[in-house]
């Protein structure tokens, strides 16, 4: 980041004091990096007031951080009184469209003109709604995206990204205020999705299919993302008015996975134990012993695995981006079985052999992240049938059979409310590994019947 300038300008009167000012390029990416009110930078330590950056290419351009969100502005002098005018919140506006505006802003005060007059607000909102009527589903959905991710983890929003670059991609470019306008595209689409799946006319090659089969999921995800992505350009671009989102019946949805069945569970258990990969043997009983999230428990790393209980006494994993985020992060409190399966996968000599040094828990060799990514046994006759997230389902259940409350539950498999933070989490590690037991024991007491 540049270094501030020593000719540090002092805040208008209107505005709040502010601090660790300086001098920069505004560009989209600088602007992104800047820190928000409060936050360590070149410009000071921890501070409660504003921090203001002015721009080096236009005069009286600036944006101001505050404690939520980053604004741009520009000022000027009226007749011997400074005068700001607030030009828009940096999440809804790119850099670029904000100095057009500030210089125009600028223009009209140096001729003497208070923008933030009602009657040449109105003549400056015709700027900003030539902008906005350039407002594409690509911008808006960057802009949803943007704010998401601080609860949504890296791969929800890959997914989000993949939906909207196969089944909505002709729609990326079009307005929002168009495709308001013409909602029953949205509806044509999931049908078509639903009907006919994904079109690949494009990208198929010579011999190939242009199309998959039906696909009903697909199109209900597909909806679902235009429509939280449409709901949230009408709140952030309010100015454009965009009608309600009308409603679209989504196809119905069924569990794809069905759990373990208590006669079911010795035959699954036999055949994980005769499976080769010893890798992959302890992944599926990890993954049935806990009800971990597939992807969770592919990236677990070592670093983050507590088998002596340095935390309040209790061997654990920290799972530090489960699903929801980094909001969303606990722990998972290991019974005596799964502390000696562990202990044994760190000693594997075959896996040490194979990946010395690895900091995953369950590395493999045929994948570009050194983890395992496809946990399911889809080569074996019987295991392919039990997807982890089988294994998930099949946990919670014997965890009601055993006779453990849903609220615990809720807490070991990572379905808690979000207002239960990780610290609240780990001041129950004690009591959540005493209903990890005792599901443990109900599962190990019938895996021999």
């Amino acid at each position: 980041m540049p270094q501030p300038s020593s000719n540090v300008v002092q805040m208008p009167a209107p505005v709040t004091p502010v601090r660790r000012k300086g001098r920069l390029k505004l560009t989209d990416a600088n602007v992104k990096n800047l820190p928000l009110q409060g936050a360590d930078s070149v410009f000071g330590p921890h501070e409660k007031l504003p921090a203001l950056y002015y721009d080096t290419e236009v005069r009286g351009f600036f944006v101001l951080c505050h404690r939520t969100s980053k604004s741009f502005y520009c000022q000027h002098d009226i007749a011997g009184r400074s005068v700001m005018v607030n030009l828009g919140r940096a999440d809804t506006i790119t850099v670029k469209d904000a100095r057009k505006l500030a210089m125009a802003a600028i223009v009209q005060m140096k001729n003497g003109i208070n923008p933030n007059d009602e009657k040449q607000q109105r003549k400056l909102q015709g700027l900003i709604d030539a902008e906005t009527d350039a407002f594409t589903f690509r911008d808006a959905l960057n802009a949803h995206l943007y704010e998401r991710k601080r609860e949504r983890s890296a791969k929800t929003i890959h997914n989000y990204l993949n939906i909207a670059e196969t089944h909505l991609a002709d729609l990326m470019d079009k307005p929002m205020t168009w495709l308001g306008a013409n909602q029953h595209l949205i509806e044509a689409l999931h049908d078509r999705v639903t009907r006919r799946g994904w079109d690949r006319t494009k990208k198929a090659g010579r011999g190939r299919r242009a199309t998959c089969g039906p696909a009903p999921y697909s199109a209900n995800g597909a909806v679902r993302l235009f429509r939280a992505v449409y709901k949230h350009a009408r709140v952030k671009k309010s100015h454009l008015k965009l009608p309600e989102f009308q409603p679209i019946e989504l196809n119905p949805e069924h569990a794809k996975d069905s759990a373990l069945s208590l006669e079911q569970l010795p035959v699954w258990y036999d055949a994980v134990m005769k499976l080769p990969n010893p890798i992959r043997r302890d992944f599926q009983l990890f993954t049935l012993f806990t009800g971990n999230r597939s992807t969770a428990t592919s990236e677990m790393m070592w670093k983050d695995v507590d088998l002596t209980g340095a935390v309040n006494g209790v061997p654990s994993v920290f799972v530090p981006t489960p699903k929801g985020g980094a909001s969303k992060a606990f722990y998972v409190p290991l019974s005596d079985f799964l502390v000696d399966l562990l202990k044994a996968r760190r000693a594997c000599k075959m896996t040490n052999a194979a990946f010395p040094d690895s900091p995953w828990v369950f590395p493999a060799i045929d994948s570009d992240s050194q983890h395992i990514e496809e946990p399911t046994e889809k080569r074996h006759d019987l295991l392919k049938h039990f997807s982890p997230h089988a294994l998930r389902h099949s946990y919670i259940t014997f965890a009601q059979f055993a006779g453990v409350n849903l609220t615990d539950i809720a807490f070991l498999a990572n379905q808690r409310p979000k207002s239960i933070t990780v610290a609240y989490m780990r001041a129950l590690l004690g009591p959540l590994r005493e209903r990890q037991q005792t599901i443990t024991a109900y599962i190990q007491d019938h895996l021999a019947k």
